[in-house]
């Protein structure tokens, strides 16, 4: 398993740094829609969708949304798109905690569909926005700090995990891992603070608050695609990536932190 991830991770990282930094604007709009299209097959399937005319028909809904968005929308009305989605995201964490009370709700269909709109929509538009409004290198910076956080919350889980974080969501993580997620984040967002230019233009210690508050709520984005998937009953959104699962699987972090980020961001430069 591990060997698989790592292979998987050493083919998939490459691609995904040279798409963020070298992409022309409207190929990485398509190429991400693309994979985001793929998550939404995915959600309608964890929503206990079993008809696959329907999950198309869903998927297809949401990528006329994700189109929508980004033609339509003006950037203007970002605080109050991100604004409203971190609202959602708030019930959304209140469901994990309190998981399994309220099961019945997030069985609901409708419930799971509206779900899937908010979790995969707004972290479309935040994705491309980010990296428009502010540089391909915040995109990867932000990468950096998710993919860092995780790998770090996974091996310290493993090292020294012992207390169960939310067992009845995702029995493996611990709060170990998320002590390892988050004394990663600091690292990273001093070393960032001290060799990136363009993340001086803030005081080191907003820098790592954001930072700190982005991969906390990361992880929620994390275990919000597990209750959904032990709803399902499956372990993976899909298997895609051999060793990795499915597209929600590789994004489920960034779902929410890509709205948070660009909130906080846009919030510290106002």
């Amino acid at each position: 398993m591990l060997k698989n991830r790592i292979l998987t991770a050493s083919v998939l990282l490459p691609l995904a740094i040279w798409g963020i930094l070298q992409l022309p604007t409207i190929l990485f709009s398509i190429i991400s829609g693309i994979l985001f299209t793929i998550g939404a097959f995915e959600w309608a399937r964890l929503s206990g969708q079993k008809n696959i005319y329907t999950r198309c028909m869903y998927t297809l809904f949401i990528v006329q949304m994700g189109i929508l968005g980004l033609r339509k929308i003006t950037l203007s009305h970002q605080e109050i798109i991100f604004g409203l989605t971190l609202f959602f995201w708030l019930f959304f964490i209140l469901g994990v905690i309190l998981y399994p009370k309220g099961k019945k709700i997030w069985q609901n269909n409708f419930i799971g569909y509206t779900a899937g709109l908010i979790v995969l929509v707004p972290s479309y538009l935040a994705l491309n926005w980010l990296r428009v409004l502010y540089s391909p290198l915040w995109v990867l910076l932000l990468m950096a700090l998710i993919w860092t956080a995780d790998s770090s919350a996974y091996f310290a889980g493993k090292r020294f995990g012992k207390h169960k974080l939310m067992v009845e969501v995702s029995p493996g993580k611990t709060y170990e891992g998320a002590a390892g997620a988050l004394l990663s984040t600091i690292l990273l967002s001093v070393l960032a603070y001290y060799y990136l230019d363009f993340v001086r233009a803030y005081p080191l210690s907003k820098v790592i608050l954001l930072n700190l508050l982005t991969v906390g709520v990361s992880i929620f984005g994390d275990l919000f695609e597990s209750l959904y998937k032990r709803l399902a009953n499956v372990k993976d959104s899909g298997a895609i990536f051999p060793g990795h699962g499915g597209v929600l699987d590789r994004i489920d972090s960034l779902t929410v932190a890509l709205p948070f980020y660009i909130f906080g961001l846009n919030f510290l430069n106002s």
